[in-house]
């Protein structure tokens, strides 16, 4: 696909602010916070700002379930090029749970506008990238100390034990993306009441193959209801009744929906987000 003909392109880059080091002796005097920047490369529609869920992407920062703790941002690991060799350092500072959590898609308010605000579904953060050209949005990360040394040693073992029996100064850690993937988008900025602001989100897409440059009420069809997704909560327009639905759901009338200020997502597979190499990966130091 060519993103620039069909689809829409994010670009990331992944950074350490500086000074990017981890202090073995003084551990809170310079946190470490890892920065995602993204921003628009290419555009079917390139004068139009693009709005996506962060969550169950490399992107979501929520604290109790962010991409580190489900495996969609790697883990800390032990960049072996180091200075030093490999002598008791701790080859991963692992961030997922030791113990096999499932994390489940519970079903919460049908306006994923309205679930930011609800405590029993964390996370729902919307983030609006500028048009092509028009600069880029941040989303950030603070690995303290005490959760990159969680799951080393034991319980009985004081966070300078740790750092000090783990770490070796000059050692280097990085940290990158796993998947890539957006589970909901439009094109919109949350500010903007021609855009996504004061309006209700659904989380329906519409499948990939109807494409982005379409006629007004192309998208309107039984045909388009039929293909249509939820990656969010996993529903199928075709089988409300299955466990995972809504009770009382129906299958999505699109004109009237929009008529009531419905958003529906866009064709997942028609927005890629990329990272080159120099910029997928951020690194960090140990030092004394």
């Amino acid at each position: 696909m060519s993103s620039q003909n069909q689809g829409v392109e994010l670009c990331l880059k992944f950074n350490f602010c500086p000074p990017a080091t981890l202090s073995i002796s003084n551990p809170s005097a310079s946190p470490l916070k890892l920065i995602a920047t993204i921003h628009q490369t290419s555009s079917v529609f390139p004068d139009r700002p693009v709005t996506i869920l962060t969550k169950y992407s490399c992107l979501d920062t929520t604290p109790r379930e962010d991409a580190f703790r489900k495996g969609d941002m790697h883990s800390p690991e032990l960049a072996f090029s180091s200075t030093r060799q490999v002598d008791g350092s701790a080859k991963v500072l692992n961030l997922r749970p030791t113990k096999r959590i499932t994390f489940h898609r519970i079903s919460g308010d049908p306006d994923l506008a309205k679930r930011p605000e609800d405590p029993d579904t964390p996370g729902f953060t919307f983030i609006t990238i500028p048009p092509v050209g028009k600069g880029s949005v941040q989303v950030a990360w603070e690995l303290s100390a005490e959760r990159l040394m969680s799951n080393l040693g034991d319980d009985s073992t004081s966070l300078q034990e740790k750092l000090e029996h783990f770490l070796r100064v000059g050692d280097t850690y990085h940290v990158w993306p796993g998947d890539l993937s957006i589970r909901w988008w439009s094109f919109g900025s949350l500010e903007d009441p021609e855009g996504l602001k004061g309006n209700k989100i659904s989380r329906f897409s519409f499948s990939d193959d109807l494409g982005l440059d379409r006629e007004k009420g192309a998208d309107e069809s039984e045909e388009v209801v039929s293909k249509m997704q939820d990656l969010i909560d996993l529903h199928n327009v075709n089988k409300l009744s299955s466990r995972s639905a809504v009770e009382g759901e129906e299958k999505p009338d699109i004109k009237k929906m929009r008529e009531e200020g419905w958003v529906f997502g866009e064709p997942p597979g028609l927005l890629k987000m990329i990272a080159q190499d120099e910029d997928k990966v951020a690194t960090f130091k140990i030092v004394e």
